[in-house]
């Protein structure tokens, strides 16, 4: 079985500590763990190890890991997204995360977001940039929504309703769910 690299970018060492513990007791794939306080010791690590996976705090200091993906040239890992703010939840998706889980990190939620990293494949740069590319609008009049498969551009204004369906939301639009 091919080892993991997990990189955890978190300037609270205390949460690193505490995901890094999450891993160990949930992951059953060797993995080795490379830990950031910010974007610019993330970039170090990013530059000369391939990662895997990178569990991203979405705040860090003066910065925040939207500036760290901005920088990259390819995002070829996973990301899961921990954050204490949901206001950022949409653009961690615009960035194909796997997960937005807020802190304090549910137990339940992280087993969840682990177990769904064999059903999403990395972004390639030019999907990031195709989804990014509306980002600093004032208007934005579509969302991003994906399933185990694809993702889609939807227009608000085509949306009639949303129905809860457990952890996920079922998005009727124009009749069809």
């Amino acid at each position: 079985m091919e080892r993991m690299n997990i990189l955890i970018v978190d300037d609270e060492k205390n949460a690193r500590e505490y995901i890094t513990q999450k891993l160990n007791e949930r992951l059953r794939v060797p993995f080795v763990i490379y830990e950031a306080e910010g974007v610019k010791q993330a970039l170090e690590i990013l530059s000369d190890t391939k990662i895997s996976l990178a569990l991203l705090d979405v705040r860090l200091n003066n910065e925040t890991s939207f500036d760290l993906l901005s920088q990259l040239k390819s995002i070829d890992f996973k990301v899961i997204f921990i954050s204490g703010h949901d206001e950022y939840a949409i653009k961690a998706f615009r960035y194909n995360a796997v997960d937005y889980l807020q802190k304090p990190i549910d137990p339940y939620d992280f087993d969840e977001a682990l177990s769904r990293l064999d059903d999403i494949s990395p972004l390639k740069m030019d999907e990031v940039l195709k989804l990014t590319s509306d980002m600093h609008s004032k208007l934005i009049n579509k969302i991003v929504l994906r399933d185990m498969n694809e993702i889609y551009f939807v227009k608000i204004s085509d949306i009639e309703y949303c129905v809860a369906d457990g952890s996920y939301t079922k998005f009727i639009i124009n009749g069809s769910k």
